[in-house]
């Protein structure tokens, strides 16, 4: 299941709509991306999946609690989610003490929201939770979300009963994020791919080099190919149709990154954005050699 991310999972009851739609408003028009399930859930069978991932996908939760909230199961549930998955949560309660609250929901930093005032005053307290880096207008992905992206697409591939033995790192972003993935899936071996992107009269095209593949390192093998961002998926078909004429018994991809008008999705990917987020914790290697070991630093 492949879901958009959202900076805020809007957790409420349907009695509480109207306050929701207005606090989902206002938090949208601070450049705050907010899930409300009643216009982002669709109507499937899946739903339930749909609304798992929105909460593991924020980046942190809002409950809106009121006396007709405060013990429904479904916001309950909710809470624990984001609670278990160690999200960031901020209560935010009308006509309820706060030491009235249930667990583990009194423990959460509060914001009453009884007056206008209060309200644009939690509009704040939300985006200051979120992060600074919300004023750019770019998505931040922490080293613990990628982490946490990674081991999503490792369950997704138990679940599709099928496992790599090679994995192929596409540039220095997909050397990071293989190498990562690679060891927890067990420290697999990892190949790298280089790319270099031209400039001037020939900007716009990527340069391949794939000589560090040979077909004796792929005949028979599962290849999952990583990238750290898929913009137009012109590289990856390239090296997944290299892949495939060495002998691959199957090849899939993962991206950290796949954005939303690439015609060609990965089997896994991590995030689907309008643009390429910031990676604060993205920081390239000096020199890595082709088959992804550190090279002696140079003068």
């Amino acid at each position: 299941m492949k879901t958009e991310r959202y900076d805020v999972f809007l957790s409420y009851c349907h009695e509480d709509s109207s306050l929701a739609r207005d606090i989902e408003q206002k938090l949208i028009r601070g450049g705050v991306t907010c899930f409300m399930a009643e216009k982002q859930l669709r109507p499937t069978e899946d739903w339930l999946s749909e609304l798992r991932d929105a909460i593991a996908g924020c980046r942190c939760a809002l409950l809106l609690i009121t006396p007709r909230s405060r013990h429904n199961r479904w916001l309950l549930m909710e809470t624990g989610a984001a609670w278990v998955l160690g999200k960031k949560c901020l209560a935010a309660i009308q006509f309820v003490k706060a030491d009235k609250l249930p667990e583990p929901v009194r423990r959460f930093q509060c914001a009453v929201i009884e007056t206008p005032a209060q309200i644009n005053k939690l509009i704040r307290d939300v985006a200051n939770m979120i992060g600074p880096d919300r004023l750019t207008g770019k998505r931040r992905v922490s080293f613990d979300e990628f982490l946490h992206l990674t081991a999503r697409a490792q369950m997704h591939m138990i679940r599709d009963a099928w496992r790599p033995n090679l994995v192929v790192g596409s540039g220095r972003g997909g050397a990071i994020c293989g190498g990562v993935i690679a060891a927890q899936l067990g420290y697999l071996p990892i190949k790298l791919v280089d790319l270099q992107f031209s400039s001037g009269r020939a900007k716009g095209h990527t340069h391949i080099d794939m000589t560090a593949l040979t077909p004796d390192d792929i005949r028979g093998k599962s290849v999952l190919l990583v990238e750290s961002t898929r913009q137009t998926a012109k590289s990856a078909k390239l090296i997944m149709e290299k892949l495939r004429s060495y002998g691959a018994a199957s090849v899939r991809s993962f991206a950290l990154v796949c954005l939303r008008s690439c015609p060609m999705k990965p089997e896994y990917s991590g995030l689907q954005l309008e643009s390429v987020p910031t990676l604060p914790w993205f920081v390239f290697p000096r020199l890595l050699d082709r088959d992804g070991q550190q090279m002696a630093n140079r003068s």
